[in-house]
C-alpha cells in the first residue's frame, strides 16, 4: 500500500462521519494520483468535501488548480445526472407494489441515505429482491415503463436497462448457489425478517439490520470469487453496522456468516474496516476475530487494485480467472488442465459465446471465437497478456485462507 492510497482510505474514514479535522498533506501530483484512485471505486464524491477542505487556497500549480476545478465540475455533474436517473424509483417501486409484488430493496438506494451526503455515495444500478415466483411479473411491470430485459441471468438476477433512467438488477436470490453454497437458506431468512420504510415516498421493505449486513458481505464475497470488489462496498458496510451498533448482536452475526460459508472472510473483512476505516469493533470480539495479517494484506491488496466493480486492472482480471480456473480443476493433470482452459465445456462458457450454449454443434466455432479474441484483446498491453504466476499463486493461496464456499 503506497502513500497516496494510505491517503485516501483516511480521506474516506473522515468522509462517511463528516469529521473535517483530518487534513492531508500531498503533493499536487499526489492528488492527481489519489483522484483516480478514488474514481476508479466510485468515491470521488464521497471524499470531495475533504478534499477541497484540505488543499483549501493553497494550489500553487496550474495543474492544482484544474484538478479542483475538474474535481468539483465532475462532483455537480455526476450528482445531477444520478438524481434525474433516480426521478423514476417512486415509480417503480408504486407500480411493483399496485400489482401486488413484494419488494425488497437492497443496499445502495437504502444505504446512500445513511452517508452524511446522500448524493455523495453514487449507484450505477439499484438492486431490488423479489420471490422467484414473482420474478416474470416484475420484470413486465418494469417493461411496461421501458425498461428492457438483458438475456443474461446469472443465477442470481437479471438485468433491465433503460434509455433515460437508472439500470435495475432484479434479484431473485441473495447469493449465487454455484459459488456459495452454504448460503442458499439466507434467501428465506431475508423474507422472514424485514423492515418497512419509506423511500421516494413509498412504503417498501429493506431487510432488517442484521440480514443487510450479512447481504452486503455475501455480496462482496460473491464479486470477489467472481472479479473482485472494491473500497465503496467497505465504505458502505461501515456505514450500516455504525448505524445500528448499539445492541448489535455481534455473536449472532458472527455465527451466521460462519454457517453461510463466509466466516473467515467476514472477518478478514472487519479486521480491516477496523485498521483503515477506524470501525469499532468490540475488544472481545477483535480477539475473537483476529486473522493472519500476511492474508489480510493480501486482501486488501486485492480491494485496492480491484476498483468498484473488480474492472480497474483487465490484467488482475484475467490472472485471477486463470487462478480461479486453476483451484476448480485442482486435482486434474496438467495436460488436462491446459485442455478444459483451452477448450472449456459447454457450461463454463461465459455469455459472450452464448450462442454455442444454445446449440452443441457451434461449441467448436465457439473454442476458435475465444482463443482468437483473447490473442487480439487491445485492452491489454503486450506484457500484460503473459499470466503473473505470483499473483496467481498469492490469489490461490488467499482463496484457499478464506474458505468461501
Amino acid at each position: 500500500m503506497n502513500n497516496v492510497q494510505k491517503s485516501l482510505l483516511q480521506l474516506l474514514s473522515a468522509s462517511i462521519r463528516n469529521d473535517i479535522s483530518v487534513k492531508i498533506d500531498l503533493k499536487e501530483e499526489e492528488w492527481e494520483q489519489l483522484y483516480k484512485e478514488a474514481k476508479a471505486h466510485e468515491v470521488h464524491l464521497i471524499i470531495y468535501n475533504l478534499y477541497n477542505y484540505s488543499v483549501g487556497e493553497n494550489l500553487q500549480s496550474v495543474q492544482g488548480s484544474s484538478l479542483k476545478k475538474y474535481w468539483k465540475k465532475i462532483n455537480l455533474l455526476t450528482q445531477l445526472c444520478l438524481e434525474a436517473r433516480l426521478t423514476v424509483i417512486k415509480q417503480v417501486l408504486s407500480d411493483l407494489k399496485s400489482n401486488g409484488i413484494e419488494v425488497i430493496v437492497l443496499k445502495g438506494l437504502y444505504i446512500r441515505s445513511l452517508y452524511p451526503q446522500e448524493k455523495s455515495r453514487t449507484m450505477g444500478d439499484i438492486d431490488l429482491l423479489v420471490k422467484k415466483i414473482d420474478l416474470e411479473r416484475a420484470v413486465k411491470v418494469l417493461e411496461a415503463i421501458g425498461y428492457k430485459k438483458s438475456d443474461q441471468d446469472n443465477n442470481m438476477h437479471v438485468n433491465l436497462s433503460h434509455e433515460k433512467y437508472i439500470n435495475i438488477e432484479l434479484h431473485y436470490a441473495a447469493s449465487r448457489s454455484d459459488i456459495l453454497s452454504k448460503a442458499a437458506d439466507f434467501n428465506h431468512e431475508l423474507w422472514n425478517s424485514c423492515k418497512r420504510v419509506r423511500l421516494y415516498d413509498v412504503e417498501c421493505l429493506i431487510p432488517s439490520d442484521i440480514n443487510h449486513i450479512i447481504f452486503c458481505c455475501l455480496h462482496m464475497a460473491n464479486h470477489f470469487k467472481y472479479c473482485g470488489f472494491g473500497l465503496r462496498q467497505l465504505c458502505d458496510l461501515v456505514v450500516l453496522l455504525e448505524g445500528v451498533y448499539d445492541g448489535f448482536e455481534w455473536d449472532d452475526f458472527l455465527s451466521k456468516v460462519r454457517r453461510y460459508g463466509i466466516g473467515t472472510f467476514t472477518e478478514a473483512i472487519l479486521i480491516i474496516c477496523s485498521r483503515y476505516l477506524k470501525l469499532y469493533i468490540p475488544v472481545n470480539i477483535l480477539r475473537e476475530i483476529s486473522g493472519n495479517d500476511t492474508y489480510i494484506s493480501l486482501l486488501i491488496d486485492e480491494i485496492l487494485s480491484s476498483g468498484v466493480f473488480g474492472l480497474k486492472s483487465k490484467a488482475r482480471v484475467s490472472n485471477n480467472a486463470l487462478a480461479n480456473y486453476l483451484l476448480s480443476e485442482n486435482g486434474n493433470e496438467k495436460k488436462i488442465r491446459v485442455l478444459r482452459y483451452l477448450f472449456p465445456p459447454r457450461n463454463k462458457l461465459c455469455d459472450t459465446y452464448s450462442y454455442a450454449k444454445n446449440h452443441f454443434i457451434l461449441i467448436p466455432v465457439a473454442w476458435i471465437h475465444r482463443i482468437i479474441q483473447n490473442i487480439l484483446r487491445t485492452d491489454l498491453r503486450l506484457l500484460e497478456k503473459k499470466p503473473d504466476t505470483e499473483h496467481i499463486k498469492n490469489h490461490i493461496k488467499l482463496v484457499k485462507w478464506l474458505s468461501i464456499k
